[in-house]
Order: structure tokens, then C-alpha cells, then sequence
């Protein structure tokens, strides 16, 4: 595998300003807009507004969608995240943040990487 070949736009950090941590499990509702209102469900909130950004956002589901590290305020998602679309954080009013948007991806952790291996074994690399 090439260095540049592994999965991107997977993980993402919560600014902690503000953010009560560690986080408590489940106290965290993470909205997505993928940018697409083709895909858009019967669960999408439309034309919705979370922290000034206005779109169709869905609420992601924990371990479905994504798993979050409450201590760090790391969130691994489960499949890649595009460059067009929007992450919105809430913990409830006003702690509210986005974490990605077509204009800004300065959350997303680019020194974690994911190379798609989930079975390898620990310890089982020989030098």
C-alpha cells in the first residue's frame, strides 16, 4: 500500500471550546448534509438551521454512523466524508459547532489514518 493511499475524511475533532468533556456518551447529536437533496428522506430536517448554517441535515446515529472517543472529542466515521458536505456537533443549545463545510475542513484530523484493515492481529508485524 502507498502512503497515499489510505482512507481519508474519516476522522474529525470536536473544538473543545466550550464542549463539556468528557463527553457523555449519547449527549452528542451529530447532523450531516451530504449536499445532495436527492437523497434526502422522510427523516431529513430540510431548509433547517443548526449554528447558522442553514441545510438538509440527517441525525447520524452512534455506532451505525460513527463512533466518538467522549474523551478526546475524536469522531471516527464509518464511511468517508465528501468535501461537499457539512458536519454540525450539538450538545444542545448554544454548544453547537460545525466541524466541516464545503469552505472549511479544519477539524478533520489528517495525521489518523485508516487503511481499511480490519482484521489485522496485534502484535503479528515482524521487523
Amino acid at each position: 500500500m502507498k502512503d497515499v493511499d489510505y482512507i481519508k475524511n474519516i476522522y474529525f475533532r470536536i473544538d473543545t471550546t466550550g464542549f463539556i468533556f468528557p463527553i457523555q456518551r449519547g449527549s452528542e447529536n451529530i447532523y450531516i448534509d451530504d449536499g445532495n437533496p436527492a437523497n434526502n428522506t422522510a427523516n431529513t430536517y430540510v431548509n433547517y438551521s443548526i449554528t447558522g448554517v442553514v441545510g438538509d441535515f440527517d441525525l447520524l446515529h452512534p455506532l451505525l454512523d460513527y463512533v466518538m472517543d467522549d474523551e478526546r472529542g475524536v469522531i471516527q466515521f464509518l464511511v468517508p466524508i465528501s468535501d461537499v458536505t457539512t458536519i454540525v456537533v450539538s450538545q444542545g443549545m448554544p454548544l453547537e459547532q460545525v466541524i466541516k463545510s464545503p469552505n472549511r475542513n479544519s477539524h478533520n484530523l489528517v495525521n489518523r489514518y485508516l487503511v481499511g484493515g480490519m482484521e489485522i492481529i496485534p502484535h503479528s508485524f515482524k521487523w
